[in-house]
Order: C-alpha cells, then sequence, then structure tokens
C-alpha cells in the first residue's frame, strides 16, 4: 500500500470522525474524539523553525471540516459533502519543537505535539466513534493511520480522506522523558503533508482505539512519527472534560 493518502479512498464513509482542519497555520487532519472536540498535532497551528520555540504566534481559531462522501453518476466522479464548525484552538502548555539544519522537525526538540480544537457546535451527521487508550502500542501492532494529505511528497491530490495500515518499527521516549512516539518506515502507509494531526487507530475486535497523532512527515514521506495519546491520557481526558461543559450564555 502506498501512502495513506494513496493507499485506499474513504468511499465507504468508513472514517467520518477524522475531520480535517483549516486555519491561517495551514491545513491538517485530526479526529473527533468528543461532540464538540478535535484532537490534532499542535504544530499545525505554532510555527516551528530552526529559531528556539515561541509560542506567541500560535493560531487561536480554527475551522474543522467533516466530508460525507457521495458518488455523482452523471459526473461519474465522488463529491465531498462538508459539515463545518469553526473552534478555538487549545495547544498542550508543554509542548516545543524545532527544526534542524535541513528543515526536518528535530526529534529530540519535539514534544507535547497535540492541540485540542474546542468547536463551537457538534457537526452534522457524525459521532466520535473511537476510545481513548491508556496502554502503549508495542512495536508489531498494526495501526491504521487516516488523513487528508496527497498520495506523495509533494503531490497536489490532497483533500481526500484515505487510509492505510502499518507496523510500528520503533518506540522512542520524548526528552521530556514522560511521552513517546512510535514510529513507521519500510513497506505500508506513510504519511505526507496535510496528514499531520490525523490518527492512529488499533482496532481490536471492531473497536476503535486511539493511539496516536501523526506528529508530521519526516525523509519526504520515507517515515512517520506519531505522537503516543497514551502518553498524554491524563491531559487529553482532562480538556475533554473542561471543553465539554456547558458554556455559559
Amino acid at each position: 500500500m502506498n501512502g495513506v493518502s494513496g493507499g485506499r479512498d474513504d468511499q465507504e464513509n468508513l472514517w467520518r470522525a477524522i475531520v480535517r482542519i483549516r486555519s491561517v497555520g495551514g491545513s491538517c487532519s485530526g479526529i473527533l474524539i468528543a461532540p464538540q472536540a478535535v484532537l490534532t498535532a499542535a504544530h499545525c497551528f505554532c510555527p516551528v523553525t530552526q529559531a528556539a520555540f515561541n509560542r506567541k504566534p500560535c493560531v487561536k481559531k480554527a475551522t474543522v471540516i467533516s466530508h460525507f462522501y457521495l458518488y455523482r453518476p452523471e459526473q461519474r466522479a465522488w463529491e465531498a459533502v462538508p459539515e463545518t464548525s469553526p473552534g478555538d484552538v487549545i495547544v498542550h502548555e508543554d509542548f516545543t519543537a524545532q527544526r534542524n539544519d535541513r528543515g526536518f522537525v528535530d526529534p529530540d526538540k519535539r514534544v507535547a505535539d497535540l492541540a485540542i480544537v474546542a468547536l463551537e457546535h457538534e457537526l452534522s451527521g457524525v459521532k466520535p466513534d473511537v476510545l481513548l487508550r491508556s496502554k502503549e502500542v508495542s512495536e508489531g501492532d498494526e495501526l491504521t493511520v487516516i488523513g487528508y494529505g496527497p498520495s506523495a511528497h509533494e503531490a497536489q491530490n490532497g483533500g481526500l480522506r484515505r487510509y492505510g495500515t502499518n507496523e510500528v518499527s520503533a518506540i522512542r521516549t520524548l526528552a521530556d522523558q514522560r511521552g513517546r512516539e512510535f514510529r513507521f518506515n519500510g513497506s505500508g502507509a506513510h504519511t505526507h503533508e496535510g496528514d499531520s494531526g490525523g490518527p492512529a487507530l488499533y482496532i481490536d475486535e471492531g473497536k476503535r482505539w486511539l493511539v496516536g497523532i501523526n506528529g508530521g512527515y519526516a525523509e519526504n514521506g520515507t517515515q512517520s512519527w506519531f505522537t503516543s495519546t497514551s502518553s498524554y491520557y491524563d491531559w487529553i481526558t482532562a480538556q475533554l472534560e473542561k471543553t465539554q461543559k456547558p458554556r455559559a450564555p
């Protein structure tokens, strides 16, 4: 199977809870984990350069788009019907990242690459269908990855939801000595620009367990690094308690 967005189009609408996110920071993927909360990557909203990380320019607002795919026989093509909601961006308070002299994000200087988009209203016709897993993944686990990026590095065919599978090839502890991330390489699904923030799911007896969030493609799509959501389980659940409380009128 090719890159995740070149693996298979989600024409069956199997992965409605995986959404596209647009902001002045660009386009990313994410996953609906509560009726009004989307989990994604922090670097989608915060500029990451070779200079020391600065939180001040981080984007505060974003628009979340859920697509339902319909086949139009008269056009012989699939149409993505969008449902949207604006939302407030909540970046993990410990997030930090920096690029190396080759332009890639330095894995030794990336921590807590997670963010929540708290939606103003629920997305019509789509409900969260994943469970949060506190248990870490292991090498060799087969995971499903989903995203909206192009089918190859710098290709122009992004914007459609696609999915594929791959096996975890490596696991490492982050610089804070608390979080972890895991990597895919070799054959199987990989990710590209626009897939950042998309999920890695462990499927077990029909249940979908969220285990990782795409931390950005590496080496032009030959590797895929994911932040372990299991490592940040407590932070995610704490944010859900805050974002799902009724807002003051």
